[in-house]
């Protein structure tokens, strides 16, 4: 989006926009979506279906989600980032 290229550019070389890009679609879950499809995760953070195949990859393979096959949901390994924060 224009917003988010913005946004790289104002950061500058410092910024990583895959990790931004990964943290977005841990923030399309919540309360009233604690599951979604593909689909519905790119839509909900607005970025391309591939983008966001690959990061929900990344997470499942490091045991912060997990799949049935069409289905993504986080699992509660994801607290542990919240715990590092309290625990600081």
């Amino acid at each position: 989006s224009e917003a988010e290229q913005r946004l790289v550019e104002a950061a500058g070389p410092e910024f990583l926009e895959a990790l931004a890009r990964g943290l977005r679609v841990i923030e399309a879950f919540g309360r009233d979506r604690r599951q979604l499809t593909l689909s519905d995760a790119a839509k909900a953070v607005d970025l391309p279906r591939a983008s966001v195949r690959r990061t929900l990859s990344t997470l499942v393979q490091l045991g912060y989600a997990e799949t049935d096959g069409r289905l993504f949901r986080l699992t509660p390994r994801i607290l542990t980032l919240a715990s590092s924060y309290l625990q600081a």
